[in-house]
């Protein structure tokens, strides 16, 4: 048990039990290091082929993107991220032979980059991105598979996607005390943006920024109609 605090982070842990006691429409309190990561570092860490790896896919067709949702716990809203791009790594025995939809999808892996701006509706703040930028989130790998390099490899493909569409930046938001998720993308960055924390209570949300991060306001009053707007 120790063992397992210690690799997840004590705090990280406490974190998690805290939101599931406390109603998110209540309380939240949030902090997340922002980082850009490097392109190359990705694929390079994933190694090659990537491209041809029919493992790994970006997800279109509808009824796999909501599986896709479903899979890594992705309660972004809906209609914010409908030109978000969904990549996806297949369970082996669906590589050669796509599964029927009436028969549901499997996913080993499966991560998110969004486009154009960012909402955190639980938070009471957006995230506008700019044109060559994308925005990494709701990553999940299942337990059996993780410790192989798995989502490093993901994020290989997901860079090489991502360029050959003309994007340049790639960023990611992460608790600093979710020690693993720390770990595994700070080794992949370019360097570290700023920080973003944000206490809510009610609707009335106070988001606070450091580094290269600005902000139109810090503090609103309607989480889901007037957002504190971010430019990362």
């Amino acid at each position: 048990m120790l063992k397992r605090l210690r690799r997840r982070g004590i705090l990280h842990t406490a974190e998690t039990v805290f939101n599931r006691l406390v109603p998110k429409w209540l309380f939240r309190f949030s902090v997340g290091d922002v980082f850009d990561l490097d392109f190359q570092l990705l694929q390079e860490s994933a190694g090659r082929p990537l491209s041809g790896d029919g493992s790994m896919a970006c997800i279109e067709d509808e009824n796999a993107r909501l599986a896709l949702r479903e899979f890594t716990w992705n309660s972004v809203p809906l209609e914010s991220t409908q030109d978000d791009f969904g990549y996806a790594v297949l369970k082996t025995s669906e590589v050669d032979s796509p599964p029927d939809p009436a028969e549901g999808y499997s996913y080993v892996g499966g991560v998110w980059a969004g486009t154009g701006s960012f909402s955190e509706a639980d938070l009471g703040f957006r995230i506008d991105l700019q044109p060559s930028q994308a925005w990494l989130y709701c990553a999940f790998v299942d337990r059996e598979a993780r410790g192989g390099g798995l989502y490093k490899k993901l994020l290989g493909f997901v860079a090489e996607d991502l360029q050959s569409r003309g994007y340049q930046r790639l960023s990611v938001i992460i608790q600093p005390w979710n020690k693993a998720s720390i770990h595994v993308h700070r080794s992949l960055s370019r360097r570290r943006v700023g920080r973003v924390c944000v206490v809510k209570l009610l609707g009335f949300a106070w988001v606070f920024c450091s580094g290269e991060i600005s902000q139109t306001k810090r503090f609103t009053a309607s989480i889901e109609g007037n957002p504190v707007i971010l430019m990362v």
